[in-house]
């Protein structure tokens, strides 16, 4: 009788060190594409919080600059203490105008609200011209 034995053992199952390094590189472009995505993301909100911060602050000098030249006064009476001056060089606008209740810090003044008013261009920390208002 001649008996054939088989000195194979059974195949084990693993992974080997190519389909593991295959498996690494799709990992790490997956997580850098996600990084990447992230970081453009919050760039992008950066820029848009500043440019909305730029079109508020834009609005609200409108705002003010319309408010006040709505309300300017004046005085048959007595014009030589009144005035509107416009000046090219440096930038100015000065009159006298009775203010609104919401008027920038016209709380700081009681209950005066005629008050004269200069609007000047300065040039500010950042090398842009910056609106003044005294």
């Amino acid at each position: 009788m001649n008996l054939k034995f088989s000195s194979r053992e059974p195949a084990r199952r693993a992974f080997t060190l190519i389909e593991v390094m295959i498996a690494m590189t799709i990992f790490s472009l997956v997580v850098a594409a996600i990084y990447s995505s992230w970081d453009l993301i919050w760039r992008a909100s950066r820029v848009s919080q500043a440019a909305a911060a730029q079109v508020q602050r834009q609005r609200v000098a409108i705002h003010t600059i319309e408010d006040a030249l709505t309300c300017v006064q004046s005085f048959q009476a007595s014009m030589q203490y009144y005035s509107f001056i416009v000046n090219e060089d440096p930038p100015e606008l000065q009159f006298t105008a009775r203010l609104p209740d919401n008027f920038p810090r016209n709380g700081k003044f009681g209950d005066l609200n005629v008050r004269q008013l200069q609007f000047t261009l300065e040039a500010g920390p950042d090398s842009e011209k910056d609106l003044m208002l005294r």
